[in-house]
Formats: structure tokens, C-alpha cells, sequence
């Protein structure tokens, strides 16, 4: 049944699953990861460690990539915004 399963992933998506058994992230380990990203600067470098090492649990590799979009889609956001701000700004100040 498992290997149904699966294959109907892979049909889904058309790629082959790569660990299907990947094991959990323990409680302790989340702790660890947690206190470790509320220390400034080093939190940036473990993201990337975490992200792009081959030897890391991929739960925890999928969050650490996410963590690390996360922010450039707000900044670039935010800057969409501001530019949009000092484009009208300038356009009802030349009128």
C-alpha cells in the first residue's frame, strides 16, 4: 500500500521521492534550534548551515530554507511599497 502510495506521489509531482522515511525532529533537537535563532548573528549563519548541508534532517532543512525567504519577500515587499510611496510623493508634489 505504501509503495502505491508513493508511486502516485511520484505520478503526481514527476519526481521520485527521495527519502520517503525521513525520521522526526525530535522536541529536544526543535529547543536546541530555537535557542540557537534567538542569538543574533549566529542565527543567520545556522540558518544557511542548516539550509544548504547535505547531512541535516530535511524537516529541518525545509524550515531553515523558508526561514531564509521568508524575510526577502518582506523586504522586498516593504520596498515595493516605499517606492510606490516616493513615486506618488513626487507625482502630487509636481503638480
Amino acid at each position: 500500500m505504501m509503495s502505491e502510495t508513493n508511486q502516485s506521489i511520484e505520478q503526481i509531482h514527476g519526481t521520485a521521492l527521495i527519502e520517503p522515511n525521513v525520521p522526526v525532529v525530535k522536541m529536544q533537537e526543535w529547543l536546541v534550534t530555537f535557542i540557537l535563532l534567538s542569538i543574533p548573528f549566529l542565527n543567520i549563519v545556522m540558518l544557511f548551515v542548516w539550509a544548504f548541508s547535505k547531512d541535516i534532517n530535511p524537516n529541518k532543512a525545509n524550515f531553515a530554507k523558508a526561514s531564509l525567504i521568508l524575510p526577502c519577500i518582506i523586504i522586498s515587499v516593504l520596498m515595493l511599497m516605499v517606492l510606490i510611496f516616493i513615486v506618488f510623493s513626487l507625482v502630487l508634489y509636481y503638480m
